[in-house]
């Protein structure tokens, strides 16, 4: 099965280097832009999907509604377990004059990010939770008989997937997806519990956050 994963398109918050998990801001009108010339629009009707799968996020269903405006018969389903991972604390907040001067911060930041976010998520629990989705959306696909799909969320969640599935085998955050970027990942049911079993066929599109 193919797999076109897509991350949403820019925010406020983005365009300013604000953490963005959980508040839920709406695509800018310069994101709106960049998505209506991206690659990823420019692909997609050579390689349609049967399904979208969409995290529930305002940013991520705006980019599906953007990118699949052409397909308005394709089923839109939206996870839950797409959704980004909850930054808690540093939420809407930026690096820069900011969370730099935060202990609570800096003591995060030197636990490599493995540490609970305070007010947010445990990170090892959001990758488990964002992989356990994606295998529900693969199995979803099987029993469906779906051999494309699309999957459009957010860095995290792509990071999650790939470190689990994608070979060659690195890291999450080895993984970078620009905003509007995307991947087309190949695998097969019945090997999703033997790690890094995918192969990423194409890359392309995006525009640095």
């Amino acid at each position: 099965m193919e797999f076109i994963l897509i991350r949403h398109g820019k925010t406020e918050y983005t365009e300013t280097g604000r953490y963005c998990g959980a508040s839920d801001p709406p695509l800018s009108e310069r994101g709106r832009a960049e998505l209506e010339a991206s690659e990823v629009k420019t692909f997609l009707p050579s390689c349609p999907p049967d399904l979208v799968f969409s995290s529930p996020l305002s940013r991520a269903v705006e980019t599906a509604d953007l990118l699949f405006a052409d397909f308005p018969s394709l089923p839109l389903l939206v996870s839950q377990e797409l959704r980004e991972i909850d930054f808690g604390d540093f939420e809407g907040r930026a690096f820069a004059g900011d969370l730099e001067f935060d202990p609570a911060y800096q003591a995060w930041l030197d636990t490599n990010c493995t540490a609970l976010i305070p007010g947010g998520d445990f990170p090892d629990r959001f990758f488990e939770d964002a992989a356990v989705g994606f295998e529900t959306i693969v199995e979803t696909c099987e029993t469906e008989g779906v051999s494309r799909a699309a999957i459009v969320t957010h860095g995290g969640v792509l990071s999650a997937i790939l470190e689990r599935y994608a070979s060659p085998a690195k890291p999450w955050y080895e993984w970078k997806f620009p905003t509007g970027g995307y991947a087309v990942l190949n695998i097969r049911y019945k090997d999703l519990q033997t790690p890094n079993s995918g192969v990423i066929t194409t890359t392309g599109g995006g525009v640095t956050c």
